[in-house]
């Protein structure tokens, strides 16, 4: 489940084929970093997201979750 938090970080830091450009990785990897399919593994990757995000990469994981009436609120 993406949290507010994640979704307001991604949107401030551009769009995934610009986040992958300044990470040095392709979209997809971006693409499953965002959607929790998988994590940035090396130190380099991570810290990469650290600066890209402005927070580590581990702290935007643990945002809090929207709730659904949030959500359908702000669709």
């Amino acid at each position: 489940m993406r949290s507010e938090g994640s979704v307001m970080l991604q949107r401030a830091a551009g769009t995934q084929w610009e986040k992958a450009r300044k990470l040095g990785v392709n979209q997809r990897t971006v693409s499953r970093w965002e959607s929790g399919m998988s994590r940035p593994r090396s130190f380099e990757d991570r810290d990469a997201c650290r600066r890209v995000y402005g927070i580590p990469f581990e702290a935007r994981m643990r945002a809090a979750p929207i709730s659904d009436a949030a959500a359908t609120a702000t669709a």
